[in-house]
């Protein structure tokens, strides 16, 4: 019912144009009225009447859509009015890199833009546009010009996902065959770059194998990337060759360790208490050498019980216990040291008559003795003073052989008003020229005697070294602690080559340590050397100052341990600075180790110190006040005193 109404209202405005149209154009029913328009859309020409035929040209300011001309066909148009859009879009926002087609700053109505890229880059999105309404695209979204890589090649390797087109951004996975590993540093993820090429490609290279190292974290073995670094840590109480840890890299070659190689690591040896009347220098390591000695006026019988090597946690010596120390006869107390170009003899001057040290001479009765620090000391050149010399061909050595007597007429040694000791050093023959090394030195059967160098440890309070501190005591933070090694015997010795080192235990071979000096140079920071007042060859000291050192806990203390050598007169003892950090050893030239401690840095006591140097501040700045109004006040009384004793003005001081 409705379609038939909307039909006869058609027909109905048809004929009432068709009438109007007629009127128009004096009753002519073939003739046509105005052409239809829409908005913004012309037409020409433009008449009141059209004839039957006449045809109409539209014209649009914008983008026309619909018939450009018209017809009058007997008495109506043939064609509807076309639409005119005039609205306008300015130029797509894309990436510098799409191009556009055509390219200008403004694009009429239902004008389409073209997209594009250079040579080797892919356009993602879509490839044009049209102006569908002012200043909006269809589509909106920008296409992007992105560079493209190639799955790469990578050898003894492979890169992962392979099936699809990586753009500029994107990322892949690099994963090395069996027997092969990326560089070490290297990353296994790879990114595409702006340029299509990758970003950062590592390379496959072939791994290090680990070997089983018993007793070490690489107990089971591992591997090795190229390139890579890693320690191995002996297991607690064990060790090779002296050393803990070992630093071992992978290269195209193969493992290079920066030290040694260890095969395995080995246990410690338990630690050697030492003998009553001596002492015991030793690591406790695998293959390290407990080294034995006497106080002066002791020895041990058996030269064979002085040393004992440690074997994978053994000690080669049977005996449990430290070899004894028995007490010299007073004559064995002379003792005879042998240089490459001399000898000297040492006569405790307790032993004789004569305190000068005069009553004794060598073969040549004009080489006599002098006293020095306790001792008649006798000194020889090997061709002078009637020192002969025998020559072993058949042993390959060489000995220089004299003799210390005294005259019935001058003083004897303990008991004996005279007496005549022969005195040999022995030498290897081939091998004088080039080590000079001493092979053996006597003093007859009943005389023979070598006694280690005593050292001593001491704190002091400045670097001044006059006068001591003894442990247990508090320095303040940045507080500096003084010590000095001193050789107590073997005058005419020098100390050189001392090694010290700070640790948390009184024990010297604590695991927990800080390295202070090795060869006589400092090796930490905070360790500065001193001269001494007895600065003076022959040196028979060791100084240094040492800021704080902190070890992991609670305990603050800390205690020093130190070794010295001891250089005979004539002797190049010559050391250059700085030293290489090593381990702590004990290689048998470490004559005696000495302790002290414990010393604590104390917070505590700096910020009492710190409150009680504000306080002594402000009195001094209390008193500095007082003073000064003091003194104030002192000028003011005096002048009011000499106002009252002035004459009035005017007045002369000599009226009556």
């Amino acid at each position: 019912m409705s379609f038939r109404l909307l039909l006869l209202a058609v027909l109905v405005a048809s004929l009432a144009r068709l009438d109007l149209s007629s009127a128009e154009c004096g009753g002519d029913s073939t003739a046509c009225g105005a052409p239809p328009t829409n908005s913004d859309v012309d037409y020409l020409p433009k008449n009141t009447c059209y004839g039957n035929t006449d045809t109409v040209t539209y014209s649009c300011s914008g983008s026309s859509t619909g018939p450009s001309e018209n017809v009058c066909n007997s008495g109506s148009w043939g064609n509807p009015s076309p639409t005119c859009d005039v609205f306008t879009c300015a130029r797509p926002g894309v990436e510098n890199d799409v191009m556009l087609t055509p390219n200008k700053t403004t694009y009429g109505a239902r004008e389409i833009v073209a997209y594009s890229c250079s040579a080797g880059d892919t356009l993602t999105g879509s490839s044009s546009a049209t102006c569908n309404g002012q200043d909006e695209w269809n589509p909106s979204a920008a296409p992007l010009c992105r560079a493209s890589c190639s799955v790469p090649t990578i050898n003894n390797g492979a890169v992962s996902p392979t099936e699809v087109t990586f753009y500029e951004g994107d990322t892949a996975t690099v994963t090395c065959d069996s027997g092969y590993g990326l560089e070490a540093g290297s990353s296994a993820t790879v990114t595409c770059g702006n340029d299509g090429d990758w970003e950062d490609l590592p390379t496959c290279l072939e791994t290090c194998s680990m070997p089983s190292i018993p007793n070490t974290n690489y107990a089971a073995g591992g591997t090795l990337d190229h390139g890579q670094t890693v320690y191995i840590s002996c297991d607690e109480e064990y060790s090779y060759q002296q050393e803990t840890v070992f630093e071992v890299t992978c290269f195209y070659d193969g493992l290079r360790y920066k030290t040694v190689t260890p095969t395995q690591c080995y246990s410690h040896c338990p630690a050697w208490s030492s003998p009553d009347n001596g002492a015991v220098v030793s690591t406790n390591y695998h293959e390290s050498t407990a080294t034995f000695s006497c106080n002066r006026g002791y020895h041990i019988e058996n030269p064979d019980d002085t040393t004992t090597i440690c074997e994978d946690g053994s000690w080669d010596r049977t005996d449990p216990n430290p070899p004894n120390c028995t007490a010299l006869e007073g004559t064995d107390r002379v003792t005879l040291v042998c240089n490459s170009n001399g000898f000297r003899v040492l006569i405790p001057l307790d032993l004789m008559t004569d305190q000068t040290g005069g009553g004794i001479h060598l073969q040549d009765s004009t080489c006599v003795g002098k006293a020095n620090n306790g001792y008649a000391v006798i000194n020889s050149e090997y061709s002078d003073c009637g020192t002969t010399v025998q020559v072993n061909n058949y042993t390959k050595e060489i000995s220089y052989i004299n003799r210390v007597q005294a005259e019935k007429s001058t003083s004897g040694i303990t008991t004996e008003v005279f007496f005549d000791l022969s005195i040999q050093c022995i030498f290897d023959q081939e091998n004088l020229v080039s080590t000079n090394v001493v092979i053996a030195n006597n003093i007859t059967s009943a005389l023979g005697f070598r006694s280690g160098p005593v050292f001593s440890l001491q704190f002091y309070r400045d670097d001044l070294f006059d006068e001591e501190r003894a442990p247990p005591f508090n320095l303040y933070e940045d507080d500096l602690a003084y010590v000095k090694i001193e050789l107590q015997t073997n005058p005419g010795s020098s100390i050189f080559g001392t090694h010290c080192h700070a640790s948390p235990a009184s024990d010297a071979f604590d695991n927990v340590y800080q390295d202070l000096l090795i060869d006589g140079c400092a090796v930490d920071t905070g360790v500065t050397l001193l001269d001494t007042p007895e600065e003076i060859f022959p040196k028979r000291a060791t100084a240094f100052s040492m800021s704080k050192i902190q070890f992991k806990g609670d305990d603050n203390s800390i205690y020093i341990h130190c070794y010295a050598k001891v250089c005979g007169e004539g002797e190049d003892c010559s050391n250059s600075c700085p030293h290489r950090r090593k381990r702590r050893n004990s290689d048998g030239s470490w004559y005696q180790r000495v302790s002290n401690g414990p010393i604590t840095w104390n917070p505590e006591a700096t910020a009492d110190r710190q409150l009680d140097e504000t306080v002594v501040t402000y009195l001094l700045f209390g008193c500095g006040v007082v003073s000064t109004i003091s003194l104030i006040l002192v000028l003011y009384v005096a002048y009011r005193y000499f106002s009252r004793k002035a004459p009035p003005k005017g007045e002369s001081e000599n009226s009556e």
